[in-house]
């Protein structure tokens, strides 16, 4: 026998024995006083600085007013805004003194507060709040805050999270809807990027966006928008009728440049028949001066095409107008210089006597050699009245000439 099968043996019996339950012993005898000891708050900044023992305080004042109002303070906790998860770069650096920012007003190795200038103070103040929550929380949920707002101070306090956030947001949002409230916002704010990609929204959904709200916009603002029109966003004589329009709206403007910018015939070749004697009045002080040495290529362009429109919808811009007497003519065709007024008729002629032959050749080629019939094609391409025949044509059924007299007096 084995000197040890015994106790071997043994001990295999005692491990088959049910485990005996350890008693607990009570060692509870902690106390500090507190009501209810087990409970605990996160560490937030809104609550009393006394309690979360904020150890930094952050005041807002608006950009360029060092000397003036504080608009608010921030009591904050410098492990959290300068080494925490969702931490600030620009505080994190501030705090380690490796920033020479000057946006901070502190002295000696341990600061104890510092100042944040922002452009708009008063709209900024409560995407503050929700940056100070981002920073604490993680919060993400930027629904119904100003996104511009928060993207201006996640870029100035390089925040990437939250700038990431409202970068992405906005991409989402960026509308015909909203494209004109982002311009204006992108340029209170500095923010040259979203600018750029407001205006080109803009000139994508220019016919979709809210039209008083863009005759609204600054002529500079225009313009930029018009320079990334294409013809796959809008019609030439569409826009040239939403020009027309903001030119009426801003009657101050009178750079000839801006005229050569805005009216470029790279996006607006050809005009709108209700718009063509506007667009030669508004250039009328420059007519005179269609020499090469003259106005600029772009108002010279601009007289052409205005000329062309006149002259191929001459009978409901023009006629009418030479039809009413004195107190009902328009106006913006009188106010024309004589040249221009004559080379609009001659066209106009041309183009009548051009639809007149044409008339008269299908008449003849169709073989119609009935007087009345003739007669009554004739009168329907000059727009003359019925008693007028008996004296324009002979019983033959050809065309007379007329009289000495010329036509249009």
């Amino acid at each position: 026998t084995h000197p040890y099968s015994n106790t071997i043996k043994k001990s295999m019996d005692e491990s088959q024995q049910p485990e005996r339950k350890k008693r607990r012993i009570d060692l509870n005898d902690y106390s500090d006083g507190e009501a209810n000891e087990c409970s605990h708050t996160a560490v937030t900044w809104r609550a009393d600085p006394s309690e979360t023992l904020s150890d930094w305080t952050i005041d807002i004042k608006a950009e360029g007013s060092e000397d003036g109002p504080t608009m608010a303070s921030f009591h904050v906790h410098k492990s959290i805004i300068g080494a925490g998860r969702w931490r600030s770069k620009y505080f994190e650096n501030l705090l380690r003194g490796a920033s020479n920012s000057s946006d901070n007003d502190q002295g000696g190795d341990k600061p104890m507060n510092c100042t944040v200038f922002l452009l708009k103070p008063c709209a900024t103040v409560k995407a503050f709040e929700f940056l100070l929550d981002h920073i604490y929380f993680g919060t993400s949920d930027i629904d119904g805050q100003d996104v511009v707002s928060l993207r201006y101070l996640a870029k100035k306090l390089k925040v990437k999270t939250l700038f990431d956030l409202s970068s992405q947001h906005i991409d989402d949002d960026l509308t015909a809807k909203t494209a004109l409230s982002y311009l204006s916002e992108s340029k209170a704010f500095g923010d040259e990027k979203l600018k750029a990609e407001a205006i080109k929204t803009c000139a994508d959904e220019v016919t979709n966006i809210d039209k008083v709200k863009l005759l609204e916009v600054e002529p500079s603002d225009f313009k930029e928008i018009l320079s990334f029109v294409t013809e796959s966003s809008i019609e030439s004589r569409a826009l040239s009728i939403i020009v027309a329009e903001y030119f009426r709206k801003h009657t101050n403007l009178t750079d000839e440049s801006y005229f050569e910018a805005v009216c470029n015939s790279s996006f607006m070749p050809v005009l709108d028949p209700s718009e063509g004697l506007f667009y030669l009045q508004l250039t009328r002080r420059w007519l005179a001066n269609l020499d090469p040495d003259g106005c600029k290529d772009g108002v010279k362009s601009l007289v052409e095409r205005g000329i062309k429109c006149c002259v191929d919808h001459w009978r409901s811009e023009i006629a009418t107008s030479v039809e009413k007497d004195s107190s009902e003519r328009n106006a913006a065709y009188d106010s024309l210089p004589d040249d221009i007024k004559v080379r609009i008729l001659e066209g106009a002629l041309m183009n009548a006597k051009e639809a007149l032959d044409t008339k008269v050749a299908h008449v003849e080629h169709s073989g119609e050699q009935q007087h009345t019939h003739t007669v009554t094609h004739v009168q329907e391409a000059l727009e003359l009245p019925e008693d007028s025949s008996s004296d324009e044509s002979d019983s033959s059924g050809e065309i007379l000439d007329v009289s000495e007299e010329p036509i249009y007096n």
